[in-house]
């Protein structure tokens, strides 16, 4: 897609827009700034009734190497950073990798792995929209926030 690494790392350290451009993320916000490439941070998914709400807490941790255009970033689920809010339910795993090569042209290389646990009980029909429907939807967000 079109962009630039720094632009990415900016989009992907501001958790408070994360509503923007991730599927159906319903509220995001920084947790804790651990260092200049690590980020805690919170989401929370709408989900459609019947199900309830899933949030996570996230540690993210970018690797930017210039020299090669590339960058690594992972995130990984902290069920227990803050407590469990009323209503909704934690997602008990998450872990996702992002691998970035820029072509120095302004066109970026993803390639993204996600492995969750929604938590709780979900429907079929709710899942399966998630799995198809969300990836899509969240890259087409980066791609317009890549473009502003």
């Amino acid at each position: 897609m079109d962009g630039s690494l720094n632009k990415l790392i900016r989009i992907l350290t501001d958790a408070g827009n994360n509503k923007e451009w991730i599927y159906r993320t319903n509220n995001s916000y920084q947790i804790k700034k651990i260092s200049p490439t690590e980020i805690l941070s919170y989401t929370e998914t709408s989900v459609p009734w019947p199900a309830s709400n899933r949030d996570i807490t996230l540690k993210m941790q970018i690797n930017h190497e210039a020299g090669s255009n590339t960058l690594k970033v992972t995130a990984v689920g902290v069920p227990n950073a803050i407590p469990v809010k009323k209503g909704i339910v934690r997602i008990p795993y998450f872990n996702s990798w992002w691998d970035v090569k820029s072509d120095g042209r302004n066109k970026l290389n993803i390639t993204y792995f996600l492995s969750v646990d929604p938590g709780g009980s979900v429907p079929a029909w709710i899942t399966n929209m998630f799995v198809a429907k969300g990836p899509f939807e969240t890259f087409n967000g980066l791609a317009e926030m890549l473009k502003k």
